[in-house]
């Protein structure tokens, strides 16, 4: 799979995605 960029801010519910993310294991950039 291709591996993903977040586009996140602080404060704001990518935070949410970030931290599944990192549960998952899967690769990205921010």
């Amino acid at each position: 799979m291709a591996k993903l960029t977040l586009y996140h801010a602080a404060p704001s519910r990518s935070s949410i995605v970030r931290w599944m993310l990192e549960e998952l294991g899967e690769p990205y950039d921010i």
